[in-house]
């Protein structure tokens, strides 16, 4: 890659980053009238030859607003004006900091707490499969149900131009074959070339956005980036687990859970190589962890600690907003790292109301507590989404809802995945856009699913932090 190639041919690099976030909070002003953040980058190649040692790597930051970032570069003299901090030393590393902290002296004299975060593994090495989830580049195969999903497919075969029906970019073309597919009624005609009436591909559910179900229908033709790895490894006791881990976090939770392969937006409406599964493969026998770290943590706790254990210790961490809240400084840094507590007792207290949150936000199909059935959270029947289906490219559409008996929680329409809002209120139905857009039966009486809780409280996250090894 890019990074490995310039540590190879360079001597030093120094990446002076201008900020500028505008897709989504936290924004940042930009030096220039753009939404990409902007980063001033110098290599320096002094000896001749293919590098055995790699470059190093110095990051500084200038924050403020464009006036004050742009008066900030004007006073700078030389290399020494600016407050650098040394980067990882790894080919493939990142060219920022591992952590924002105070220092790694400081976090080994026992302090706790922010100070301390740079010491801990990064999600990604703990998890070290990262994937990018499914990308159809057109909304219309995506939809609640299969019925508006037939209706689409319908009007599609039917339009006098199924090129502009069908909405094609570079991508997928309507005239072409592709041959990847993961559904059993499969054709590989290409679109231009099927006869009315020919019967529409599988649709099978998935992951649109965090808490957000659809059908999409599983061809190649249709969907732009399957991403085939994923689909081979959902089964039965499966957890996708997605987050931001290329972007700066925005307040909330870190990561949001699903038991359906994962849009590539899924986590809040944008995303890249974000869905990281719980197992390799379908029948969990491989699981996505780095090796050694189940036996260490059933070793340290004296019981067995399984993959499922771990993940819900990790969710009842990183789902928490108390964790974004305090390490938000390290999270500009795009690094998500795991504290791993010393006590066993504590351990299984975070695994405990992590494994209640991975039940309620895979819709009861993971975690099933006892007594409990699965893929049933509360009984009831109501849907928060309407879908327009006269024609393929069709946009959904607000649906109002009558008064419900029981208007949920501020905590509860407030609660963000990144920068977006789950559930939005506006008069007597949702706003346009809403995340929490198929709820399972009983939303406008009961509010069960939609409950962040009963999650471990801040003080709960800030005693895992403290007794973190």
């Amino acid at each position: 890659g890019m990074r490995e190639h310039m540590r190879r041919v360079c001597d030093e690099i120094w990446i002076l980053d201008l900020g500028g976030e505008g897709h989504a909070p936290p924004r940042d002003e930009n030096v220039f009238d753009i939404l990409t953040p902007v980063a001033i980058a110098v290599a320096v190649r002094a000896r001749r030859g293919g590098g055995k040692r790699p470059a190093r790597v110095w990051y500084g930051r200038i924050s403020g607003t464009r006036e004050e970032k742009l008066e900030a570069l004007d006073k700078i003299r030389d290399f020494g004006s600016v407050d650098w901090r040394p980067c990882p030393s790894g080919w493939q590393d990142p060219f920022r900091p591992s952590g924002a902290g105070t220092g790694i002296v400081e976090a080994r004299t026992g302090l706790a707490g922010p100070e301390s975060y740079a010491l801990w593994p990064c999600l990604t090495d703990l998890m070290p499969w990262q994937h990018s989830g499914t990308q159809a580049k057109r909304t219309w195969p995506i939809a609640p149900d299969t019925d508006t999903l037939e209706r689409r497919w319908s009007a599609l075969l039917q339009a006098k131009d199924r090129a502009a029906a069908f909405r094609e970019d570079p991508d997928r073309r309507a005239e072409r074959e592709y041959t990847v597919s993961l559904g059993e009624r499969s054709d590989p005609k290409p679109i231009a070339e099927l006869p009315l009436g020919a019967p529409m591909p599988e649709a099978q559910r998935s992951a649109y956005r965090s808490f957000d179900r659809q059908y999409l229908v599983v061809d190649s033709r249709l969907v732009s980036y399957l991403r085939p790895p994923l689909w081979h490894s959902q089964g039965g006791s499966q957890i996708f687990l997605t987050g931001l881990l290329t972007r700066p976090l925005a307040p909330g939770p870190a990561l949001t859970a699903t038991a359906l392969v994962p849009d590539l937006h899924h986590f809040s409406g944008r995303g890249g190589k974000d869905a990281i599964p719980l197992y390799r493969t379908a029948d969990t026998t491989e699981p996505n962890l780095t090796p050694g770290l189940l036996a260490l943590l059933s070793s340290r706790y004296g019981r067995k600690v399984d993959a499922l254990a771990f993940a819900a210790y990790s969710y009842g961490i990183l789902a928490h907003p108390a964790f974004a809240e305090q390490f938000s400084a390290h999270l500009d840094a795009r690094v998500i790292r795991v504290p791993i507590t010393k006590d066993g007792t504590l351990f299984e207290r975070v695994r405990s109301c992590g494994a209640k949150l991975l039940w309620l936000h895979t819709y009861g199909e993971r975690c099933v507590p006892v007594g409990e059935q699965a893929s049933r959270v509360h009984p009831g029947g109501r849907s928060l989404h309407a879908a327009d289906t006269g024609r393929p490219a069709s946009l959904s559409r607000e649906l109002r809802l009558r008064r419900p008996k029981r208007i949920p929680p501020r905590r509860i329409r407030d609660h963000r995945a990144g920068s977006r809002r789950g559930l939005r209120l506006q008069g007597l139905g949702l706003e346009r856009g809403a995340i929490l857009a198929d709820l399972p039966h009983g939303s406008g009486r009961r509010t069960k699913i939609l409950r962040f809780g009963p999650d471990p409280s801040a003080a709960l996250v800030r005693r895992v932090h403290e007794r973190a090894a």
